[in-house]
């Protein structure tokens, strides 16, 4: 049960891959720096990167290129946050922790430092969560001193789930 309630969040909150091929990405930055022979870009100071309706910002986001594309985006704060305004389904997703990595090639997204995700279905808190695009899986860890907290909402989840 936790599995399919959390794929449907993880799919809309990372609908990333798919949404990269239809908008332009803006990137604000108060500085950034490219290294062209690395295939990285970093930006540094209040950065911003807006996609339609998903907003990741950071105080530092590096941004790995192979061939032109996109592999890896790395976020780092004290909190990073992403969110999506307006899912599929209509409700608005957020997710916060130190650092946010989206791995392009390997499908998956890692939030780790107090990590968290909400909707206005579904809360999910843990030291550490990673989300496999591809099958689906969601892994929270506490870590050694720490628990996992998951909190869903009955009178407010979808049709579907009740």
């Amino acid at each position: 049960m936790i599995y399919k309630v959390w794929f449907l969040v993880f799919v809309m909150l990372f609908g990333m891959a798919a949404a990269m091929a239809e908008a332009p990405i803006e990137l604000e930055a108060d500085k950034v720096e490219f290294d062209t022979k690395k295939g990285k870009s970093t930006y540094r100071g209040n950065v911003v990167i807006v996609q339609g309706d998903l907003r990741l910002t950071g105080d530092v986001v590096e941004v790995f290129s192979e061939k032109g594309k996109i592999v890896r985006i790395f976020a780092r704060a004290k909190p990073a946050t992403f969110n999506n305004r307006s899912s599929k389904r209509g409700e608005p997703l957020y997710a916060e922790a130190w650092s946010i990595e989206y791995d392009v090639k390997q499908e998956r997204v890692k939030l780790t430092g107090q990590a968290r995700v909400d909707s206005a279905q579904r809360s999910l808190r843990s030291r550490y969560i990673v989300y496999k695009i591809e099958t689906g899986e969601v892994l929270a860890d506490g870590g050694k001193d720490g628990r996992v907290r998951l909190i869903v909402d009955p009178d407010h989840a979808p049709a579907e789930q009740k």
